[in-house]
């Protein structure tokens, strides 16, 4: 296999680009979140030939084809995808294990890589799904020499492809790998140290951090002067709430490579999580020293601004943070800014910023609980209710997230707060709500007519039409097509409640559905859906209740058809 190089030489762009989950870790997200500790990471091979395409499309539905992938010159690929008789074409590029791919919209397809070759995708920022399989690869490790299935053989590639690759979530199957090229006696040296990080990483992941250490242990014995080993280490004494052992580390991984801004900002995610904020903000200086243009750095000094009480320093570094970066704000700039408005009371300026790092990332358990707090705030109790759950179905228990200092600092807090304010809730205290003639909103509203995902395409069960129209002086009849002349769902609309862009109405039938809709333009999507009783969408957001499958995914968008 030969001499295998530092990583020290090759983790650069890896390290760079996966720092954002140790600065979540120190303060903002889950503390497992430590993907950026892989040393290594290598342009890994696409399988060229026939694939199986298996989708869905923004609105959920499915659907199924083939793609052809080949060559197109250094580190590109060509796509020709063959879906429901249409063709479509793009150019990809491959950086690690993700695959962008370029077909000519808005935005790209973006894969990720599998050891067995398979692209699992997103389109439509992240809204719909692509998942690529091929037909014409041999089954694995057919092609292998007989001697790289021994102990040694193909358990060190596994093996060492994920210390290579980086992991990022637990893998049994490489810490077994693992421990059998280990025990072969094969493994020497710096290949030994790898084997053993691997497998600290990926018991990290799986929150068995005793089991971790006790691998990292081993790394660092056999390569002790890797600041990456240091700095893995450094992690997983964070993650167990040692801080003290964690910064003796950290400040190891400094002196051994002073010149890598990412280990500053290590230690100053340290000091972050023991709440010397003078410190960090030391840390994270000399951090943007060496890396002027990381504008994370920019985000993250904005939130230690925040922790301080100094919102207006905290400001002009997230406005800088969004400035540099308008989709994504540096990671964190969009949810900190929501923080930082919140906590002034300026709720229209925050509900904006929280919406917008919700519309980036439906994930967010932080944006989630923030807006739900500033809607209790304003007193809008059951939007406020709404948010609570949806943080609550994202996050499982346990993570330590960044909350408002008012509900407490883990999930757990967000819980109990909920229950509270559940209770609080009564029937009938918000008092008689007006509510108008379903076809005098409908009509001055713009939403009679026939509304589609895609108006360009015949009605189907994967592109329903929605038909609203009137049916006496009053009423209005709503009737979902799934064919030209077949009915999904069918209901009468009696009467409505108005509020700003959004519609609200009740519907009995087979369920009894309390429906809130969102009319801008000529574009209407679904808000929040209670059926039986039962929350399956929540601020444009498809909860568990609703199907899994969807779970966290934002409702689609129709458009009004001509």
């Amino acid at each position: 296999m030969g001499v295998r190089s530092d990583p020290r030489l090759r983790a650069w762009k890896a390290f760079r680009r996966a720092m954002t989950a140790f600065a979540l870790v120190a303060g903002f997200a889950a503390v497992a979140a430590l993907d950026f500790f892989s040393p290594q990471v290598l342009a890994q091979e696409v399988v060229l030939g026939e694939y199986r395409a298996d989708g869905t499309n923004p609105n959920g539905s499915r659907y199924h084809g083939t793609a052809t992938i080949t060559a197109g010159g250094g580190n590109t690929y060509i796509f020709r995808w063959r879906i429901s008789g249409q063709t479509f074409r793009g150019t990809g590029r491959l950086d690690g294990r993700t695959l962008t791919v370029d077909w000519g919209q808005s935005s790209p397809v973006i894969y990720r890589l599998g050891d067995d070759g398979t692209l699992r995708g997103t389109w439509d920022n992240g809204r719909a799904t692509d998942n690529l399989t091929p037909t014409n690869r041999q089954a694995a490790g057919a092609s292998q020499p007989a001697e790289a299935k021994s102990a040694g053989g193909s358990d060190s590639k596994v093996c060492l492809k994920a210390y290579d690759d980086g992991l990022t979530e637990s893998n049994a199957a490489v810490e077994e790998a693992c421990a059998r090229y280990i025990q072969s006696g094969q493994a020497r040296g710096k290949f030994l140290a790898s084997a053993y990080y691997a497998r600290a990483t990926s018991f990290m992941f799986r929150g068995d951090f005793d089991r971790a250490l006790q691998e990292q242990n081993e790394a660092i014995r056999l390569w002790p002067d890797s600041p990456y080993y240091r700095n893995q280490r450094a992690a997983i004494y964070a993650s167990m709430g040692d801080y003290t052992r964690g910064l003796v580390d950290a400040e190891e991984a400094v002196r051994l490579d002073p010149k890598k801004g990412m280990f500053r900002e290590s230690l100053a995610n340290l000091y972050e999580r023991m709440k010397d904020y003078d410190r960090t903000l030391a840390e994270i200086a000399m951090a943007i020293k060496l890396d002027p243009k990381d504008t994370r750095l920019i985000a993250q000094r904005c939130g230690v601004y925040f922790l301080k009480g100094e919102y207006d320093r905290a400001l002009s570094d997230c406005d800088e943070a969004i400035r540099r970066d308008p989709k994504k704000g540096g990671g964190f700039g969009y949810t900190r800014r929501c923080q930082i408005y919140a906590s002034k009371g300026d709720f229209v300026r925050a509900l904006r910023d929280c919406d917008e790092e919700i519309a980036q990332n439906p994930q967010s358990v932080s944006g989630h609980t923030w807006r739900g707090f500033i809607y209790e705030r304003k007193g809008e109790r059951e939007k406020a209710i709404l948010n609570y759950q949806l943080a609550l179905e994202i996050s499982p228990a346990g993570k330590a997230i960044h909350i408002p200092p008012a509900i407490g600092e883990t999930i757990e807090d967000v819980q109990t707060h909920l229950a509270r304010l559940q209770s609080s809730v009564t029937a009938g205290s918000a008092g008689p709500t007006k509510q108008t003639d379903a076809r005098t909103v409908f009509e001055r509203r713009g939403v009679i007519g026939v509304w589609a995902g895609d108006c360009s395409s015949a009605v189907s069960p994967q592109n329903s039409y929605t038909v609203y129209r009137a049916i006496d002086e009053r009423r209005v009849q709503r009737d979902v097509m799934i064919g030209a002349n077949q009915r999904g769902d069918v209901a009468v609309i009696d009467s409505v409640i108005e509020a700003g862009d959004d519609l609200s109405y009740q519907k009995v039938g087979q369920t009894r559905d309390d429906m809130r809709i969102r009319v801008t333009g000529n574009r209407l999507r679904l808000v929040d859906l209670k059926r039986d009783g039962t929350i399956m969408i929540a601020e444009g957001n498809y909860l568990s209740a609703y199907g899994e499958a969807f779970a966290g995914r934002p409702t689609p968008w129709a458009t009004k058809c001509q």
